[in-house]
């Protein structure tokens, strides 16, 4: 449906242009029959969405300006660094993809060990409060807890958090691309929790991003702070899957 209304703008649009092309063309000289031929064109591109970060949006937009700037490329580092990879920024050549490599095979590594020490301080500090409170609440009730038990955080609670570091997260993002874009509307609330989710998750599609910032260092920052807590996500997932399957084998044995 997307697909058939852009495909009917265009055709109106196309309609339209060629009619005024008809006329300018008998009355007008080269020059400003060029000028039309672009203001077309660049009509077409709004039409598609693609008129952002085109070429003639880079260098006559009113805040042109190339896509590889620092902040750009600190976001690009970001996502090779988690894998994240929305693939809407990307080098254009070899030397370019060569240094991608050479800085993947280094830092991923480098990744998966900081996501990983980072997920188990925010497991364990997750876990000693779940642990006090639940102890308070026991005692409350006249029950007392067991020196020997161990408490482990329920997985309830931690995907309950993640979905609420998710919005949060959306609507920050929202409100972020709201307050420093020109004149576009921002994405909607359901889009900004959509990449968001797939930020959080480093599944990074790339097919919805920030309309007025794609590339911005804040928007790296807030999906990194995720992280660790993603991976406390993994660890109490695999734990209790792991724990299924092999009940499973057991039952079935």
């Amino acid at each position: 449906q997307s697909v058939a209304d852009t495909y009917a703008q265009l055709n109106a649009a196309i309609d339209i242009i060629a009619d005024d092309m008809l006329i300018t063309a008998k009355n007008q000289n080269e020059t400003v029959v060029a000028e039309h031929v672009k203001k077309a064109y660049i009509k077409l591109l709004e039409i598609e969405g693609k008129w952002r970060w085109s070429a003639i949006q880079k260098i006559e937009g009113p805040d042109a300006h190339y896509m590889w700037t620092f902040g750009n490329s600190f976001t690009f580092v970001f996502t090779v660094f988690t894998t994240v990879g929305y693939g809407t920024i990307f080098p254009w050549t070899d030397t370019g993809r060569l240094l991608v490599i050479i800085y993947s095979c280094f830092f991923y590594p480098f990744s998966l060990v900081i996501i990983r020490d980072l997920g188990q301080l925010t497991l364990t500090g997750m876990t000693r409060v779940y642990g006090k409170m639940l102890i308070k609440i026991r005692e409350l009730r006249g029950k007392k807890t067991s020196e020997s038990e161990s408490i482990i955080l329920p997985w309830r609670i931690t995907v309950t958090i993640s979905f609420a570091f998710i919005a949060v997260c959306g609507v920050l993002m929202k409100w972020y691309d709201g307050y420093i874009g020109p004149e576009e509307e921002s994405y909607n609330h359901f889009a900004a929790f959509y990449f968001s989710f797939l930020s959080y998750t480093m599944i990074g599609l790339g097919d919805i991003m920030p309309t007025n910032s794609p590339w911005s260092p804040f928007v790296a920052i807030i999906v990194m702070a995720g992280l660790p807590l993603m991976r406390v996500i993994t660890k109490m997932t695999y734990l209790r899957m792991e724990t299924a399957y092999f009940g499973m084998s057991a039952l079935l044995e």
